[in-house]
């Protein structure tokens, strides 16, 4: 709110002092998830984006988790994985291999001066092809490949 007021004294009967001043005043709220991440299935290395928006005043910080821990993001400026300024969670290509997987449960956490909030939890999904793996035939002398869907 802004706004203004003033106020008039009467020490005597002869002599009057004035007061005038003007005020800003904010209203403080907690963090409130606005917009929570949503299950999401993707292709390994296609990019993907995990949603988070929260109010609250001062404006909250976002902080992302998965399967439980903080989710840490490398300081490369080539890392794969940023977090933008609106809150969301920007996948540049979704990994999925056997060093590191970005598949899991994740959920944002909002967090002022005055409390915390938590969105629902969402599970990314890496969809893609599965490693083929070979039978040799001795009927037929060859290798047959199969895939597993």
């Amino acid at each position: 709110m802004f706004g203004s007021f003033s106020s008039v004294a009467r020490l005597t009967q002869r002599s009057t002092c004035c007061f005038s001043a003007g005020y800003h005043h904010t209203s403080q709220q907690p963090p409130r998830i606005i917009e929570h991440p949503v299950d999401t299935t993707v292709a390994r290395h296609d990019p993907a984006t995990l949603n988070c928006h929260a109010s609250g005043e001062p404006e909250p910080s976002i902080t992302w988790y998965k399967d439980g821990a903080t989710l840490r993001m490398a300081q490369d400026a080539r890392s794969h994985r940023v977090v933008l300024p609106a809150g969301n969670l920007f996948f540049l290509r979704v990994a999925q291999s056997r060093k590191e997987t970005d598949a899991g449960v994740y959920w944002c956490e909002a967090a002022n001066a005055l409390g915390k909030a938590r969105s629902r939890n969402a599970t990314l999904t890496v969809a893609g092809r599965s490693m083929p793996y070979y039978r040799y035939s001795q009927q037929t002398n060859t290798l047959i490949e199969y895939r597993k869907l």
